[in-house]
């Protein structure tokens, strides 16, 4: 030690390094410790890096989008499932409103004439069940662009409409009303007249519309309907229940 306190130098000139060598290597312990603990914070620093690079990368704008994206398609969903739906429920074929029918079964300010049909893909029901647009189709009709015309017109409105076949029911009935079914627009259902009540009280030539409110009660009734028939203004008001709105005949 020099008289200014600085350590000796050694013989090159560089101050002493006091280097203590423990006797146990136990004693090291601590400091080999420390510093696996520093490695391992350095490596998740190097992972929280990676992960969140590509959002950092332009600042707080990509976050920003991520989440409003996320905010948006979960409220979309939301919406979805638990949202109003437009769809028009199924007549029971009992009036629903206060006002009672006392106009007879088949004329317009009625119910559909008493009887049995079948639906395709649901099990055999009443007439009642028909609600919205009922196209009765003969056998060999050739009404395709008449068909065509007033079902895009019942889709507009979400209405239901129904292809309903003869009684005389065959292979070639059922061909013709899928036929028609696939040019008419989907959701058009093909319907089985089990017991022949509609066509019974409906005999026509061509193509047949009958209109339904959504409680069964019948509007309107068009026969040997034509291509470019425009129902729109009738079908418009199919939408709400017909008890007490359309004059008894």
């Amino acid at each position: 030690m020099r008289q200014d306190g600085d350590p000796e130098r050694d013989d090159y000139g560089l101050p002493r390094v006091e280097v203590i060598i423990p006797d146990d290597a136990r004693e090291l312990d601590r400091d080999l410790i420390a510093y696996r603990r520093e490695e391992r914070q350095r490596r998740r620093r190097q992972r929280m890096r990676r992960l969140t690079g590509p959002f950092t990368r332009y600042g707080l704008a990509t976050p920003i989008i991520a989440v409003a994206l996320l905010i948006a398609v979960v409220s979309g969903t939301l919406m979805t499932v638990f949202g109003p739906r437009s769809a028009i429920p199924r007549a029971s074929g009992t009036p629903t409103a206060d006002v009672p029918v006392t106009a007879q079964p088949g004329r317009p300010g009625g119910l559909l004439p008493t009887g049995k049909v079948t639906i395709t893909g649901e099990p055999q029901g009443p007439t009642g069940d028909l609600v919205g647009l009922v196209a009765l189709v003969p056998d060999g009709c050739r009404c395709e662009q008449a068909l065509r015309d007033v079902t895009r017109q019942a889709q507009k409105y979400d209405l239901r409409r129904f292809l309903v076949g003869s009684h005389h029911w065959t292979k070639k009935t059922a061909d013709e009303l899928r036929a028609l079914a696939q040019t008419s627009g989907n959701g058009a259902r093909i319907v089985r007249d089990e017991e022949g009540v509609l066509s019974r009280t409906y005999r026509a030539a061509g193509l047949t519309l009958l209109l339904v409110h959504t409680d069964g009660v019948l509007r309107d009734v068009r026969l040997n309907v034509q291509p470019g028939l425009n129902l729109q203004a009738e079908l418009d008001k199919l939408r709400s229940p017909g008890q007490g709105l359309i004059p008894t005949p």
